[in-house]
């Protein structure tokens, strides 16, 4: 999955796929990704003014997640 780099204090960088409607959001102590997370969510994450804000509000504690570790 593409990451992206975002000017955020609290997230690092974000990919989606939207074929399995995952999101994942690296932070600066883990990687979590979020299971079918909708287009929508994704495409208002990436254009909030607060990144960190929006990720607080409508994502950390709204979707089935899981830690992803690095290969």
């Amino acid at each position: 999955m593409n990451m992206h780099p975002v000017d955020s204090e609290e997230i690092i960088s974000i990919g989606y796929s939207q074929s399995k409607q995952e999101l994942h959001v690296e932070l600066s102590t883990s990687t979590n990704a979020y299971l079918n997370v909708p287009s929508y969510i994704f495409q208002g994450l990436m254009s909030a003014a607060s990144k960190g804000e929006y990720y607080n509000v409508y994502i950390e504690n709204s979707f089935e997640h899981r830690q992803v570790t690095e290969a």
